[in-house]
């Protein structure tokens, strides 16, 4: 459904924006583009993210949808590069686009679409915990704001001022850009195992728990929907094993239980030194 209305909107601006010579229509056609390409990777890359853990991936395979996001990255920077070539060359040209109610329609209708389309993605995106499709939904989104600034340079165009056209396509090459540095950046945390939680609120937690003394060398890794976390506890060196065992089990059950996203925690018992 989201893939076919995006083909939709990206056809019908780059078909009236190549036949009026509309430069930032075709810009803005590319950056529709781009959606499509997110939705077909957005489906493979969650049907391999869901599978459960084996053998081969014993943490799951989550990190399918971060490799997925960042191919959205890839495919915003190469529609960037050409939107601010075909821009470059419009400087050169000198030709003046041919905007006619046509022009306006289809914009409006687009935009109509997007904002369907961003809705919904962002809404299931939060239900479903994904970051994919919480990242396509702002993506989407910020379409929106992009065909409005070229609904704003139609209105321009048509009182007279062209060069406003190449001005924009520079404006929506850059923004896109942006966007995909912005992917890559979150993308890369979770691939370099950045900090997801701050330790103090993993400490706090444990800490409450009856039997320990201490609690150290926390770490966090993953994503936001995600979080595997490594701990220290410290307990009475004079526990006795099983009880020891009992205690990091209960550790690893509260820890889930009171911060959302952890899906595993593994408890390092050690003897609290007094002194």
């Amino acid at each position: 459904m989201l893939l076919f209305a995006n083909i939709g909107v990206c056809l019908a601006k780059g078909i009236v924006g190549y036949l009026t010579g509309t430069l930032s229509m075709v810009a803005d056609a590319f950056h529709s583009l781009t959606d499509s390409s997110n939705n077909i990777v957005g489906l493979v890359a969650m049907k391999l993210a869901d599978r459960p853990a084996d053998e081969d991936h014993p943490y799951g395979h989550g990190k399918y949808e971060t490799l997925a996001t960042i191919a959205i990255s890839g495919v915003l920077l190469i529609a960037a590069y050409n939107i601010v070539k075909g821009a470059i060359d419009r400087f050169a040209s000198h030709q003046t686009p041919k905007v006619g109610v046509t022009s306006f329609v289809v914009m409006a209708v687009t935009i109509a679409i997007n904002i369907g389309v961003a809705t919904y993605e962002y809404r299931a995106g939060k239900k479903l915990n994904s970051d994919f499709l919480i990242a396509d939904s702002l993506h989407t989104r910020s379409d929106i704001f992009v065909s409005l600034s070229v609904i704003a340079n139609l209105i321009i165009i048509k009182l007279g001022y062209p060069i406003f056209d190449p001005i924009i396509s520079l404006v929506i090459g850059v923004f896109i850009a942006k966007a995909g540095w912005d992917i890559i950046k979150r993308s890369s945390q979770v691939l370099t195992d950045k900090v997801v939680l701050d330790p103090a609120i993993i400490e706090n937690a444990v800490l409450g728990i009856q039997g320990v003394k201490e609690c150290h060398s926390i770490r966090t890794r993953g994503m936001s929907e995600a979080v595997y976390v490594d701990l220290h506890a410290l307990v009475d060196p004079e526990m006795h094993t099983e009880n020891a065992h009992a205690l990091a089990t209960e550790i690893e059950k509260i820890v889930k239980k009171e911060i959302p996203g952890v899906v595993d925690v593994v408890v390092h018992v050690e003897p609290f030194n007094h002194h």
